[in-house]
């Protein structure tokens, strides 16, 4: 009885919203099968950037017509995957940029700072500074200089 109510649960009462849902979720996690995190370039970047902002934006449409696809309306794993789409691009963001520097390598979006000599915060090292914020743009940042001022305001030291 309890197995029988347990398929029941994990049914979906929208087959064609889930497999919309699941599709979102292997599109957003293709890039990071293709290649490891760390060998992410760039322009693989802004591709997962664009991505994920689609994808967000159809899930708010889904959830304004529909409400929040659960588990009853799309089955276990389609609600799974409406998880990992509604994830901020910004979460990501941070994590990426985290783990890169973390591994000694050059940041993405420039999430991730540190004092510099004349005591002025300003990013770590970032791979490719001219294209920062066109890629910060891509999942939903502020310009780079928009994300310092407010920290630097708090420390009571101006940006150069």
């Amino acid at each position: 009885m309890i197995a029988a109510l347990a398929l029941l649960a994990a049914a979906a009462a929208d087959p064609e919203l889930r497999r919309e849902l699941l599709a979102m979720e292997r599109e957003e996690q293709a890039p990071f099968h293709e290649k490891a995190l760390v060998d992410l370039g760039p322009a693989d970047w802004e591709r997962i950037g664009e991505i994920r902002k689609r994808n967000s934006a159809r899930l708010a449409e889904i959830v304004a017509k529909r409400g929040w696809p659960g588990i009853g309306l799309v089955g276990r794993d389609g609600s799974n995957a409406a998880h990992i789409v509604a994830q901020p691009p910004t979460d990501l963001a941070y994590l990426t940029d985290r783990v890169l520097v973390n591994e000694g390598r050059k940041q993405v979006y420039g999430t991730q700072t540190e004092e510099g000599p004349d005591g002025k915060l300003r990013p770590m090292p970032v791979e490719d500074p001219k294209g920062l914020d066109r890629r910060r743009k891509s999942v939903g940042l502020g310009s780079e200089r928009s994300y310092l001022r407010p920290v630097e305001r708090i420390r009571r030291r101006p940006l150069p």
